[in-house]
């Protein structure tokens, strides 16, 4: 039934048959972002015609109102910061490539993010279902290392960088779980830890270094965020912090201390071949940016402009491995500006909101808060956010943490 109010309506009972579907596919969509870039491709188109044909239909109903109107503004800011690169693009069709690839479909998958979720059982349910792929991911990753012989994984992704990444930020979670969870029960404590083991193993066995780097930054700040927290007593902290330590320890030693510790001491070696390549790279797009400050050469346009850059010895590559020097190369200080104001609000927003949020969920809040700043730190040496998978599910990650008081 619909009771009316105004000019709009509230809707009563129980939800329509658009919303069954919705929340259907948003849960496909969450549990199939790990697994299948094509699964992604075909989940969320769909998700977005049923969803807007329901916000047409519905429109006039209160619920149906567009939620976090600030962060929906900048979204359109930074695509109309996207089409004004367009100004130096010199290939149309890769751009408009890149602009689907890069804008359209992940920021559509972040708008529905926003919207979809809307209670705690909707919550829970993505959670078992992230879950549930973070042990598909895990165990073709190992049957790849263990089995097959690989030496670095990429499981389900397309390449290891992108793989340890996504590792990363569940192990993230995963240590959040641990550390800020108020009650246990042995075999949830017990099947944590060993998920947690499993995790970092898998993030070791990429052999991704910005990964590494990512989750250190993150374990770091969640460590901090621990010892700071009046609700934990240090005598409750403090053993969990020793569990989480001897965890770490064991997953490196399972690996090879002798290869882990050689894979971080290459991070500084600037003889390594990788390393200088970097550089280059950097270089090269610093000078391309001089060139064209405000809009930038074009969204994805660096591998075509590139060549014109190139340094003695210096390769092609399809992308800066910076993700934040990736962008202001192709979309100028006026894109890269707009995307920062974006952030902003994003985090802003979701740490107003959530900032005094009590229960047993704050392990989510403060999880999020550590795989955001780990995958940030992991793209200062990559660009794995515009990979649709790892994008998709940072995004959606951002759009649970945001509805985190809403789905309470």
């Amino acid at each position: 039934m619909d009771v009316p109010t105004g000019h709009a309506t509230f809707r009563e009972g129980p939800p329509k048959m658009e919303d069954r579907i919705i929340n259907g596919l948003f849960l496909f969509l969450f549990f199939v972002t790990p697994l299948s870039r094509a699964g992604i491709n075909i989940v969320a188109p769909l998700l977005l015609f049923v969803w807007l044909f329901k916000k047409i239909k519905l429109r006039r109903e209160l619920q149906e109102k567009f939620r976090y109107l600030e962060i929906l503004k900048w979204i359109g800011f930074l695509g109309l910061a996207i089409l004004l690169s367009l100004v130096n693009a010199k290939n149309y069709a890769t751009a408009f490539k890149n602009i689907v690839d890069e804008y359209i479909l992940l920021a559509s998958i972040f708008i529905l993010s926003l919207d979809v979720i809307e209670n705690k059982a909707q919550f829970q349910k993505l959670i078992w279902a992230g879950l549930a792929a973070l042990v598909i991911v895990a165990g073709v990753g190992m049957y790849q290392y263990i089995v097959q012989g690989q030496a670095r994984i990429g499981s389900t992704f397309s390449v290891a960088t992108q793989t340890g990444v996504y590792f990363a930020g569940t192990a993230l979670l995963n240590l959040a779980f641990l550390l800020f969870r108020k009650k246990f029960s042995s075999l949830v404590f017990g099947s944590s830890a060993l998920l947690f083991f499993a995790n970092l193993a898998c993030l070791l066995m990429t052999g991704t270094r910005a990964a590494w780097l990512g989750f250190f930054a993150g374990a770091i700040f969640l460590l901090f965020l621990a010892l700071k927290n009046r609700e934990i007593s240090p005598k409750k902290i403090i053993p969990k912090i020793i569990i989480v330590v001897v965890i770490m320890m064991l997953a490196a030693v399972l690996i090879g201390w002798g290869s882990v510790l050689e894979r971080l001491a290459s991070i500084t070696d600037l003889s390594n071949g990788s390393n200088q390549q970097r550089i280059k790279m950097l270089q090269g797009g610093w000078a391309m940016l001089k060139d064209h400050p405000l809009i930038g050469v074009g969204i994805g346009q660096f591998p075509i402009v590139y060549a014109n850059y190139l340094l003695p010895g210096a390769k092609i590559y399809t992308h800066i491995h910076c993700f934040y020097m990736h962008l202001l190369v192709e979309l100028g200080l006026i894109g890269f500006t707009v995307f920062l104001i974006l952030v902003y609000n994003v985090l802003k927003t979701g740490i107003n909101t959530n900032a005094h949020l009590d229960g047993e969920r704050t392990w989510f809040y403060y999880g999020v808060l550590g795989a955001l700043v780990g995958i940030g730190v992991c793209n200062l040496f990559d660009w794995t956010f515009l990979n649709l998978q790892v994008g998709s599910f940072t995004l959606m990650l951002a759009g649970m943490w945001l509805n985190e008081r809403r789905a309470a």
